[in-house]
């Protein structure tokens, strides 16, 4: 522990608040997202202050995530993840801002290429809530893998969804073409397998996919959905390439999702009998019941493994009998978790079986252009000016200038401005904290650095 923080000990202490703070927000608002979902459509008064308490459970997770960012108290301490592993980053896609947050393990080595796994937020919820509730991590750090925790975009009323077809989200938000733009970013920043680039997600996020397993098979290898399903919209454009792997996490008694299908999402059984078919497996599974572990957790657990699929391609349903709308094993055990098994474990071990055919030629679909370089002097930062120099690659000259842009820690945007070529940050105007500068040119691309602004 630096010595910054003074005592050890109640440097603990205040990691350890603070972590358990940060989990129970979490888990408010995830909890309440649940019920969010169910009525995002109607406009009653139930709707109207279930929002409200909603957006202030938000605020307040993250005011917190604030508090640890000006301190230098790194929440995410308590689950031994180390502060230079994880990242919280952006990418610019068809005129928006984009945010993610980047997991790469200690074992990672630039000269080895890993697996990447894409790991998907529902209905609104978020890339930070996600990583607590639908923990990867530990397994990153044995099985080297780098993940990626990305936001999607608000809807009307300010939640973050995926765009899979749902009327009430009333947006042309193309999340396909942002995940593959950011496969294409991240695979020039680090050593990525892409033969093994995977797509997971809880509800929403697993709605989205399926959509990926969809439309890009010849990029991702293999998918996992817990407590997500597909709509009749999905169905409808779906035209995988090949067979593709899939697996499906259900419980039997998820209100949100339902099991038996919905409006929005296609009855499970459906779901999977439509991918055997896509699959070209075996009519009947094999049925495996799951250890009951947990007695008290009122679930239990059946895997059904669809085999002699096309391709080497394997579909597989884990029912859970009482299961809720909830990612079992979760540290955030809300009512209707099974806890029999962790769905993360799981869904790894069926991942990492699989890779793209050796038969595809991999290219990339967003073009990488020449980047920005950059440097902010000094940072970190005390009182008085920060100066960003930007550079232009030598093959492009002329032109329009650059944009460079000053945001927050929670990426709310301060400025925006022509980027001179030394550029004056007067941090005199500026609170102690951390704070995004990015700079954008249309053929340079996208630069960014943090800026620490101290006392």
């Amino acid at each position: 522990m630096p010595a910054l923080y003074g005592d050890t000990n109640v440097a603990k202490i205040a990691i350890c608040t603070l972590s358990c703070a940060k989990l129970v927000l979490i888990g408010a608002a995830l909890a309440l997202s649940n019920h969010f979902f169910r009525c995002a459509r109607q406009k009653n008064r139930y709707c109207a202050v279930l929002l409200i308490i909603l957006n202030l459970t938000t605020s307040m997770n993250k005011l917190f995530g604030t508090i640890c960012l000006i301190t230098g108290l790194n929440i995410t301490a308590t689950w031994a993840v180390h502060a230079q592993q994880s990242l919280d980053a952006t990418l610019w896609h068809d005129g928006l801002l984009r945010q993610y947050k980047l997991y790469v393990p200690a074992a990672y080595n630039p000269n080895q290429a890993v697996p990447l796994l894409f790991n998907l937020h529902g209905y609104s919820s978020n890339s930070e809530e996600q990583t607590f509730y639908a923990d990867f991590r530990p397994i990153a750090d044995t099985a080297n893998f780098i993940i990626c925790h990305p936001n999607g975009t608000p809807d009307p009323t300010g939640n973050l969804f995926w765009n899979v077809g749902f009327d009430f989200t009333g947006t042309n938000i193309d999340d396909e073409g942002f995940l593959m733009a950011l496969l294409d970013t991240l695979s020039t920043q680090y050593q990525i397998d892409p033969r093994r680039v995977y797509s997971t997600g809880m509800s929403n996020g697993g709605y989205m996919s399926y959509s990926l397993a969809c439309t890009q098979t010849d990029r991702i290898a293999a998918i996992a959905s817990v407590t997500g399903s597909m709509t009749n919209w999905q169905i409808n454009n779906c035209q995988p390439s090949r067979p593709i792997p899939i697996l499906q996490i259900h419980g039997t008694a998820d209100p949100v999702v339902p099991y038996t299908g919905g409006p929005y999402a296609l009855h499970i059984d459906s779901l999977v009998s439509y991918w055997k078919h896509q699959n070209g497996c075996d009519d009947m599974p094999t049925a495996q019941d799951l250890p009951n572990l947990n007695l008290a957790d009122n679930c239990t657990a059946t895997r059904y493994t669809y085999t002699n699929c096309d391709a080497g391609s394997q579909l597989e349903l884990y029912r859970i009998e009482g299961g809720a709308h909830t990612w079992p094993g979760s540290i955030i055990n809300f009512a209707g978790t099974c806890q029999d098994f962790s769905a993360s474990v799981a869904i790894w071990r069926f991942l990492r079986l699989h890779a793209l055919p050796e038969s595809l030629n991999i290219l990339p679909t967003t073009t990488i252009n020449p980047t920005l370089s950059g440097v902010l002097v000094p940072n970190p930062a005390s009182r008085g000016n920060t100066v960003l120099r930007w550079h232009l690659p030598h093959s492009i000259s002329g032109g329009q200038p650059p944009i460079w842009s000053l945001y927050d820690a929670q990426g709310n945007l301060i400025t925006r401005q022509i980027a001179q070529t030394e550029q004056n940050i007067d941090t005199d105007q500026l609170p102690s904290g951390i704070y995004w500068v990015t700079i954008q040119h249309p053929q340079a691309g996208f630069w960014q650095q943090k800026l620490l602004v101290c006392p």
